[in-house]
């Protein structure tokens, strides 16, 4: 496809694909233009489970977005969750403007919950990034790496007042000049019980970067991450932060 979409697309009004299920497929070497390598889902109450998308890409002359998928629109009607999936080896390419998460692109009120995420590539989010409020939970992120910021995940800069929940997560070995291995901005940032090891940022914060106005960082270990400039493990620019019960080693 020269523009979005490389596999499945849906509707851009959520309602008129409200409910679709796709479960135990496998996207492999499928690419786009502007967005959603393999699969664009933009309708109400989706669920993306148990599926394989590898070596899927975006390459567009100017911004693009989600190297596998796109899910979601910037509305109150679409929400969805995409759970037990792996992403591996999916990439964005921008050849005049910036790319956006290698493996997907996150709207409005998305979850992704027991997902893998393997060397996908972007400018910014290596595996995903978000465009609107959501979650992570009991999700894994390997190799993956942005060459702007947020190696595994990261949140656009304009966006000053979303919400996102990070808890259960793993991160090794991600890479990025801010934010080995997350870039993060909102309003109320959330990090519980995660696990960042050998993340590697040659700016600021090895593991992540936050920039919020709460910040909570809970139950989580920080294990030999490294960032040339400032915040080997975590740099933060919050007016409220909290940080508990968690280890920096």
């Amino acid at each position: 496809r020269d523009i979005s979409s490389g596999a499945l697309h849906t509707n851009y009004v959520p309602r008129t694909a409200e409910n679709l299920v796709v479960r135990n497929c496998q996207f492999k070497n499928n690419y786009a233009g502007n967005a959603a390598g393999a699969l664009g889902v933009l309708g109400f109450n989706f669920l993306i489970d148990q599926c394989t998308f590898d070596s899927n890409h975006v390459n567009y002359n100017t911004n693009c977005y989600g190297g596998a998928v796109q899910v979601g629109v910037d509305t109150d009607e679409s929400y969805g969750v995409l759970s037990n999936c792996r992403f591996m080896n999916n990439y964005a390419v921008s050849q005049n403007g910036i790319s956006h998460g290698g493996a997907g692109c996150v709207r409005n009120g998305t979850s992704y919950i027991n997902c893998i995420f393997l060397n996908n590539v972007a400018d910014h989010g290596g595996a995903l990034t978000y465009h609107a409020s959501g979650s992570l939970e009991n999700c894994e992120f390997y190799g993956n790496s942005a060459n702007k910021y947020g190696g595994a995940v990261s949140i656009s800069l304009e966006q000053t007042t979303m919400d996102l929940t990070v808890k259960d997560c793993t991160f090794n070995d991600n890479s990025a000049p801010l934010g080995g291995a997350m870039r993060l901005s909102g309003m109320n940032i959330g990090i519980e019980n995660s696990y960042f090891n050998n993340n590697y940022a040659s700016e600021y914060g090895g593991a992540v970067s936050i920039d919020a106005q709460d910040v909570s960082i809970s139950q989580s270990s920080f294990n030999n991450n490294v960032a040339n400039i400032d915040g080997g493990a975590v740099y933060i620019n919050g007016q409220n932060t909290l940080i508990k019960d968690s280890e920096f080693l």
